[in-house]
């Protein structure tokens, strides 16, 4: 019963906020279905003025693994280790970071030990017309720490405005019943 209040007070605060929340960004799967990609853009002014996004956080998962073992790593600008020029966007892999120390995780054919880098080339651009939805190609080049390097394919889905918060209101919701 008390989980249960915190939870309802949690979701109340935000979908109080959720106006105000306009992050954008891009979940994408690869061709092949063995690993998820979610890239989030600090948000973009509520005024709906253009600017070019700086990314804030990309999270790499395994869809065929069930929750919450499906995780891999998180990679945070602000732990400098992200970092995007337009639709490019480039994480470090830093073992000593706990969003990326599971070195021992399978990722892209490889495991997450090996790597260097995981680069993201999304087919986007923010000064071209978008909608919410919209299918992008994208290719990840991963560099292992050997300097050897393999790709793989991606399909990616722009997500923008509040969409992101309301993937998150209906998980808690789905918590409270």
């Amino acid at each position: 019963m008390r989980q249960q209040l915190k939870n309802i007070l949690l979701l109340a605060s935000i979908v109080s906020m959720a106006p105000n929340a306009f992050a954008s960004g891009f979940n994408c799967t690869s061709v092949d279905q063995d690993t998820m990609i979610e890239v989030v853009f600090t948000p973009i002014h509520p005024d709906g003025s253009h600017r070019e996004p700086r990314v804030k956080q990309m999270t790499v998962s395994d869809p065929n693994v069930t929750e919450p073992f499906r995780h891999i790593a998180t990679f945070l600008a602000s732990d400098g280790l992200l970092t995007n020029e337009g639709g490019s966007i480039e994480a470090i892999v830093d073992l000593r970071f706990p969003g990326s120390s599971r070195k021992g995780e399978r990722l892209g054919g490889t495991k997450l030990g090996a790597l260097k880098t995981i680069t993201l080339n999304i087919d986007f651009t923010y000064t071209e017309p978008t909608s919410n939805g919209a299918h992008y190609a994208a290719e990840a080049t991963y560099v292992k720490r050997n300097g050897e390097e393999f790709q793989q394919d991606f399909d990616c889905v722009l997500f923008m405005d509040s969409t992101l918060d309301v993937d998150l209101v209906e998980r808690l919701n789905s918590r409270i019943h």
